[in-house]
């Protein structure tokens, strides 16, 4: 695949100082793969219900209080939530490093150097591919990180990007790194000329004998 400029990202990205949110898309995604996973436990919960039905009341009512509860979170996590993480989505990628806002009660700052991520890939699922969405993967030594809710071409850019400033990053660390190395071995080599020259006057000094002494 052709490199691109490092620099395209940024350039097609007017406010690259600003926060953007994810696509709206992403809520349609995050709510139907949750009302399935909703839909799945009512159907467990139904049939656990019609086989418990002639077991002791009392534990037939705290079973069906537990399932109801459960279910009431997964209703919560279907219908409402998505909307509520959604507005707290926010990401931002600069040349230095990637900063994004996530959570929904309880919002996380995250910050990624360029330099701590070893692997980014570009996934896409059968629901986000749905709705033509994808989430860029983010690997470093700490863990992944993920930018969910990408329209498709955002992702592919957005990964070719870090990929190239990574790159760039990573031959800047070396040739700084090979700067210094000369320098180190220019100062070597400049001391152990200025050893040799101390040796050499050292060596070409008169030497006081014991009959000058005792003159």
């Amino acid at each position: 695949m052709e490199e691109r400029d490092s620099y395209d990202y940024i350039r097609r990205n007017e406010e690259v100082n600003e926060f953007k949110n994810v696509d709206k898309k992403a809520v349609k995604s995050w709510r139907t793969a949750r009302v399935i996973t909703f839909l799945i436990f009512l159907a467990i919960f139904i049939g656990v219900r019609i086989f418990i039905k002639n077991w002791d009341e009392t534990f037939v009512l705290v079973a069906t209080i537990i399932q109801g509860g459960i279910l009431l979170l997964l209703a919560l996590n279907a219908f409402l939530y998505p909307k509520i993480e959604y507005r707290q989505w926010k990401y931002k990628i600069t040349e230095d490093k990637i900063e994004f806002y996530h959570g929904i009660f309880f919002v996380q700052h995250t910050i990624i150097p360029m330099l701590r991520i070893q692997h980014i890939t570009v996934n896409q699922g059968p629901i986000n591919k749905l709705y033509k969405i994808a989430t860029v993967s983010i690997s470093t030594a700490g863990g992944v990180f993920e930018l969910v809710g990408l329209p498709k071409e955002t992702a592919d850019e957005i990964c070719d990007y870090i990929n190239n400033r990574v790159i760039k990053k990573l031959k800047d660390r070396a040739n700084e790194q090979e700067q210094v190395l000369v320098l180190d071995e220019n100062e070597i080599e400049e001391k152990e000329n200025i050893e040799t020259v101390l040796d050499e006057e050292t060596l070409l000094e008169p030497q006081e004998t014991g009959a000058d002494n005792n003159g």
